[in-house]
């Protein structure tokens, strides 16, 4: 009788294989939170802006666009300065980019927070401060967030 035998590699390619495939299919649709800040504004900061760019192959959704001042007042929808961002029904295309901004005021700190959901998305941004005549004075990246 014959005995075989079988190298150690022979068995772990495949399963490390598999992991990798199971973690590429997990990997693939994105549920998640890109935020930036606390950032502190100055007396000459009036505005905040968040950027944000899909760098992925899918669409995204947004479920939250905020900026959050350190007291908790929650700059959204209707109190934006203003949004070129789509709505929450509408796909943010690969590609693409958008912003919101914020009248804010000096002496505290600001952050910004953009929820999403979708398939093969990879999302990008910065937040800035400005002042009265649009020169951005302080830029951070926007980090993902588990």
């Amino acid at each position: 009788m014959m005995i075989r035998r079988i190298s150690a590699s022979a068995v772990y390619l495949p399963a490390a294989a598999f992991l990798w495939l199971l973690g590429a299919g997990q990997a693939a649709y994105a549920d998640g939170t890109l935020a930036g800040g606390p950032i502190y504004a100055g007396g000459s900061q009036t505005t905040a802006v968040c950027y944000v760019f899909n760098v992925g192959n899918g669409s995204a959704y947004f479920q939250k666009l905020q900026i959050i001042s350190e007291n908790g007042t929650i700059f959204q929808g209707g109190t934006l300065k203003g949004t070129s961002c789509p709505a929450s029904t509408s796909p943010f295309s690969e590609g693409k980019s958008c912003y919101l901004s914020a009248t804010i005021g000096g002496g505290q700190s600001y952050s910004c927070r953009v929820s999403y959901t979708g398939n093969g998305v990879n999302l990008t941004g910065s937040m800035d401060l400005r002042d009265g005549d649009g020169n951005a004075s302080v830029t951070i990246a926007l980090q993902q967030k588990p």
